[in-house]
C-alpha cells in the first residue's frame, strides 16, 4: 500500500475521516486483484504491471 492511501485507527473508531477508510478500502480492492485475488463482486482498480521497453541504437538516434 502507499502512504498517502492508509488511514489511521482514529479515522475509523471514531468516523473521523471516512473518505479516507474508503479510499484505503478501494486502493486495497485494486491490490488485491494485482495480486490474483478475484471475487464475484468488481471493486477497484487493477493496477498495470511494469512494462520494460528496449529500444535498438538506431531507434534511439532517431528519437
Amino acid at each position: 500500500m502507499k502512504p498517502h492511501d492508509i488511514f489511521e485507527a482514529n479515522d475509523l473508531f471514531e468516523n473521523g475521516n471516512m473518505t479516507q477508510v474508503q479510499t484505503m478500502l478501494v486502493a486495497l480492492a485494486g491490490l488485491a486483484k494485482t495480486k490474483g485475488f478475484h471475487t464475484t463482486i468488481d471493486t477497484g482498480v487493477k493496477y498495470a504491471e511494469k512494462q520494460t521497453r528496449r529500444f535498438d541504437e538506431g531507434k534511439l538516434k532517431a528519437g
